[in-house]
């Protein structure tokens, strides 16, 4: 049985909330200073921690015992990026399907986990199995590519402008 989970946040926030059939059922808080996250979901509490700029690798830590038990390893390609999460002795693939990274399925060799899409202010998953972990994962990871798409595209604007006002 598929479930749809719905998350929700203001313009400009950091804070994420979770739906599951209208009832709230989490929340993760982003800490773009500090490169961290925490949120708790169907009550299992996670912490993220990203360490690296030019080659960032997430540590997914239970918040309650605070031991590491997987992490987030990002994969930049030009037009399709990707990324391994691994957690409890498992390996899931999360692929973008969409330039912006708005759609995207998580697999664990043949078959999708979690399938979702997003925009900047609301989302949807759908999975098969709620796994904590993968779901506050592909929020990590889909924030952590809008931010480096969102620098590229700034990088590629700025000279042509700065052209513009300089004449």
């Amino acid at each position: 049985m598929n479930v749809d989970i719905v998350w929700e946040k203001l313009l400009f926030s950091s804070k994420y909330q979770f739906q599951i059939k209208n009832e709230k059922v989490g929340k993760i808080s982003i800490n773009s200073w500090k490169n961290s996250a925490t949120g708790e979901l169907l009550s299992r509490k996670v912490t993220f921690k990203t360490k690296g700029i030019f080659v960032p690798k997430t540590r997914i830590i239970d918040t309650e015992s605070g031991l590491i038990f997987g992490s987030i390893k990002y994969h930049s390609g030009f037009f399709r990026n990707s990324a391994t999460i691994i957690y409890d002795d498992k390996t899931f693939e999360w692929k973008q399907r969409g330039f912006w990274s708005s759609k995207f399925d998580v697999t664990d060799g043949d078959r999708v986990r979690v399938s979702g899409k997003t925009s900047k202010l609301k989302g949807i998953f759908e999975t098969t199995n709620p796994e904590v972990p993968l779901v506050f994962s592909t929020i990590i990871i889909n924030r952590y590519y809008r931010g480096k798409n969102t620098l590229f595209s700034a990088a590629v604007a700025l000279p042509p402008v700065l052209t513009y006002l300089m004449q």
